[in-house]
């Protein structure tokens, strides 16, 4: 596995492998390896996860973008992919599964909210569900995360003696003030992109055709 990921295989026999390919599919944007599971030959539940905790106390606006290649064969075969965090002990699932399935072959985008999540601490993960139709590959995976800042609105002046309090008084150029601030989350708790630099060599799964 790339450092900073682990995998554990959920139920059956399947499980999260790296290459610089998966028979004829090439990393995307010209990476050197793209992660993949075998749900070409057998049915299974494996967990792709981040092994280091994400410190998102300061953020309530969290995104996880990832690439994944999408096919057309065996639509009959739901193999798709969860993504899941972990606060505490227990996994959950964020946003609905992504469906390998396509009309065509090639690398899609894909964006999953995360901001439920944001003010928490948690582990990212992509649980790889195997029906049987082919392989699940995942590319290019990074977390953007941003705080917007709630700024109450200023009191309405006291008007009930029929007087205007705030006559001539001078108000700051930042007072009411507020907005978007950005940043990104320290090294130490999070490295905005992450890429998936893969190490192995093995090769399961069916052949695209």
């Amino acid at each position: 596995m790339p450092t900073g990921w682990g995998r554990q295989t959920v139920s059956g026999s399947s499980n999260w492998y790296t290459n610089s390919s998966s028979y004829s599919v090439t990393p995307h944007n010209n990476s050197i390896r793209l992660i993949y599971m075998n749900s070409g030959n057998t049915e299974g539940r494996a967990r792709l996860y981040h092994t280091n905790s994400l410190d998102l106390s300061k953020y309530n606006k969290v995104t996880l973008t990832f690439w994944i290649y999408k096919d057309p064969v065996l639509e009959q075969f739901d193999d798709r992919i969860q993504v899941q965090v972990k606060k505490g002990s227990s996994w959950v699932n964020a946003g609905d599964p992504i469906s390998r399935y396509a009309s065509s072959y090639g690398w899609r985008q894909q964006t999953v909210d995360l901001s439920e999540f944001g003010g928490e601490t948690v582990q990212i993960g992509f649980l790889g569900i195997g029906e049987g139709g082919n392989d699940l590959r995942i590319d290019d995976v990074y977390i953007n995360a941003t705080r917007e800042d709630i700024v109450e609105p200023p009191e309405e002046p006291d008007e009930t003696d029929g007087t205007d309090e705030t006559e001539g008084t001078d108000i700051p150029a930042d007072s009411g003030g507020g907005g978007c601030t950005t940043g990104q989350l320290p090294i130490s708790a999070l490295i905005l992109i992450i890429p998936l630099i893969l190490l192995g060599i093995a090769r399961f799964g069916r052949n695209p055709k």
